[in-house]
């Protein structure tokens, strides 16, 4: 599998070991890992059970929350963005530290693309056809049973939190038993009753988010899962929300597992 390579980036900052800002950088993401260097330098260099957690983010966003993040209000940024660029900033935690990179010209939405076709094409020239024996009639009838169940659940109003959190633990029950399906039948119509009732960002709403999220990626949906957890990380920095620390958290940890082209479920 040939490797992703990000050129022309700038290195902002962030590692105790680099504090200087460094242009002329190429992230390359491998099946061993993330590299950042130049070609005959290397920077840093992690292997993907060693990444802590990912970001990519615009500047904008990156601006609104640097308050809350231990980095000195990205003293780099301006010296290395223009104004009006459609840049990206790339966050690699590495140990307890978390490596700044700047992506000139490459919107967020074209490079998280880029990420995700490749960790799909990379899991995938990976993966072994399955062996399993198929479901019996009675174990489809069974699972249609459930599936409705849950989904009749689902469509039930959502007035209160604590019917929220009963929910979830009904979910939760579902997918700790292995029935994936059921669980995402009911996180699906409950995370989208939680935004309509409680709003995108309440922190309610985001356990919820963050449940389906999870689900996705233990039912083998990566790529559904990878778009969740960014939509997630997303409105938090738009509504310039500080106080979901565990939220986002648990969002860039599980970004770094799912693209981990190693990683299965």
């Amino acid at each position: 599998m040939e490797r992703l390579r990000v050129t022309g980036l700038t290195y902002l900052g962030g590692h105790p070991r680099h504090p200087r800002l460094i242009e002329g950088l190429r992230l390359d993401v491998a099946l061993a890992g993330l590299s950042v260097g130049r070609p005959l330098r290397g920077l840093i260099s992690v292997s993907w059970p060693s990444l802590t957690w990912l970001y990519v983010l615009t500047v904008g966003d990156v601006e609104g929350k640097a308050h809350s993040w231990e980095f000195l209000n990205f003293p780099n940024l301006n010296r290395a963005w223009e104004a009006g660029d459609a840049a990206s900033v790339i966050g690699l935690g590495i140990d307890d530290a978390t490596c700044w990179l700047l992506a000139p010209q490459t919107p967020v939405r074209e490079l998280r693309t880029r990420l995700a076709s490749w960790t799909l094409g990379a899991a995938g020239a990976q993966r072994k056809p399955g062996t399993g024996d198929a479901d019996t009639p009675e174990q489809v009838a069974l699972q249609a049973i459930a599936v409705s169940r849950a989904a009749d659940l689902g469509r039930e109003p959502l007035t209160d939190r604590k019917t929220l959190s009963y929910r979830l633990a009904v979910a939760e029950q579902h997918r700790r038993g292995g029935d994936l399906l059921s669980a995402l039948t009911l996180l699906q119509q409950l995370a989208t009753q939680a935004v309509e009732t409680f709003g995108a960002t309440d922190q309610a709403t985001i356990v919820t988010r963050n449940n389906l999220a999870f689900a996705l990626a233990a039912g083998g949906f990566r790529h559904e899962a990878i778009e969740a957890y960014w939509e997630i990380l997303d409105d938090l920095a738009a509504a310039r929300i500080v106080d979901q620390t565990k939220a986002e958290m648990f969002a860039r940890q599980n970004l770094a597992r799912l693209h981990d082209p190693h990683w299965h479920p």
